[in-house]
């Protein structure tokens, strides 16, 4: 069986021996409404607009601490307990937004996606950064694994 050589998962803190990560972009996080929410038709979100929202986060711990994000925009927004729901992989977030069940905090980077009834706004008063990484082995050898993280920063994920 053969091995992975470069990983590109958004932040994770924790990685096993021997890997380690560069970071290749940070960008801001967006939430993606259904284009019916209340609150679709403005272009920064008041927080107190979202009380009572049910949040779509990924199930599969794709984004490190989704949930951990959702409280700091509750708490933050004096929502109370957020209603969290694990749903999919990141990129499936914004089909649960079209569908109307949920909104979801996002890279900005999704907002690019094109998908039919989903708005993306920014939240007032609250800056979240999320991090798109390159994991690799520490001294990795590998010419291919070489090139890829020599071009980071070269504009390859611009």
């Amino acid at each position: 069986m053969g091995q992975i050589d470069v990983g590109i998962p958004r932040e994770r803190p924790e990685l096993p021996e021997p890997l380690t990560s560069t970071v290749v972009r940070r960008e801001h996080v967006l939430i993606a409404l259904p284009r019916q929410h209340p609150a679709a038709r403005l272009s920064v979100i008041p927080r107190a607009a979202l009380a009572g929202t049910l949040f779509a986060v990924p199930s599969c711990g794709e984004v490190h601490d989704a949930r951990a994000e959702v409280s700091v925009v509750a708490r933050a927004g004096e929502l109370g307990a957020p209603r969290v729901r694990g749903h999919a992989v990141l990129p499936g977030l914004p089909g649960a937004c079209g569908a109307g069940i949920a909104v979801a905090l996002v890279p900005e980077c999704v907002s690019g996606l094109s998908m039919p009834g989903v708005t993306y706004a920014r939240l007032r008063g609250l800056r979240l950064r999320s991090a798109l990484l390159v994991v690799h082995r520490t001294g990795e050898t590998a010419p291919a694994v070489r090139r890829v993280l020599e071009g980071v920063g070269r504009d390859v994920f611009q």
